[in-house]
């Protein structure tokens, strides 16, 4: 951790990702809400640009879905200046907001890149995005389509990685998550699904995904003291009942980086 932090240039005490399932206003498809982001990132020496990622789809065949509308969460204020259009929640981050300098499609995601700004803890920041996209991706399992699979790329030097999967009780399919770690050191196949993956790139990690409980309560984590706060905003934003909505976790200490951390879930039958 403290070689690559002095190597690349940047750390951060917690990387943070949320997705959250719930069914579509006709219970065939999913609404996606994704909430990503860093707390107490630092630059350790000057000049160092940083990036910030969207959320990002693909089908079960790894082609990305560039038509699907993303929306931020949480709208900007007239007086909140954000010309890049950078989802921020601006609630949840420090201030001033992070300048963004830059914003361009990779490998069929939008990335945004962080201003360079001046090291030190004094000049920390806190930066969480929110979107949400609606009637996506199947509800139930098809010939065509088995699982819903969510991954949080790991890329910059953490102390800790928080991964939350929080899914309604309706797309609960009949197995509990499975968890796969892979090393990104050949770097060509990080956004494909697990099952299309070189096994032999699996990272053999101690670490499993946790069965929590339903409602925003069971959100909480020492490590980011508002994040129940965080949830609870997210589900009144959204008009969802916390209560029908199940958590699972995956908490990695100094994750391995490059790599790639995905929860997998069979997709129920159709009721």
């Amino acid at each position: 951790f403290t070689a690559y932090s002095h190597l690349l240039g940047a750390q951060a005490s917690t990387q943070q990702c949320t997705w959250i399932f719930s069914p579509s206003a006709d219970g065939e498809y999913h609404d996606i809400a994704s909430i990503r982001g860093f707390i107490d990132f630092k630059r350790n020496r000057p000049n160092v640009p940083w990036l910030l990622e969207w959320a990002y789809f693909t089908d079960d065949d790894n082609v990305p879905k560039s038509l699907i509308k993303v929306e931020p969460i949480e709208k900007r204020e007239p007086d909140q200046n954000n010309p890049m259009g950078v989802p921020f929640y601006y609630s949840f981050c420090s201030k001033p907001l992070p300048s963004v300098i830059s914003s361009r499609k990779r490998e069929g995601r939008t990335v945004h890149e962080l201003e360079e700004a001046p090291i030190g803890n004094t000049e920390s920041i806190t930066c969480i995005t929110a979107q949400i996209t609606r009637d996506v991706f199947k509800s139930y399992r098809t010939r065509e389509d088995r699982y819903r699979e969510v991954l949080v790329r790991a890329r910059t030097p953490v102390e800790r990685l928080v991964f939350d999967q929080i899914v309604h009780l309706d797309l609960i399919g009949p197995h509990d998550p499975e968890l796969f770690i892979f090393g990104e050191f050949t770097g060509y196949d990080w956004s494909k699904p697990a099952e299309f993956r070189n096994p032999h790139s699996c990272l053999p990690m101690s670490v499993s995904i946790h069965k929590l409980g339903m409602g925003i309560k069971a959100t909480y984590t020492p490590y980011i003291q508002w994040y129940t706060d965080m949830i609870e905003d997210v589900f009144l934003k959204l008009q969802w009942d916390p209560s029908k909505f199940r958590t699972y976790r995956v908490v990695i200490d100094y994750p391995v980086i490059p790599s790639t951390v995905n929860m997998r879930s069979l997709l129920p039958d159709k009721q």
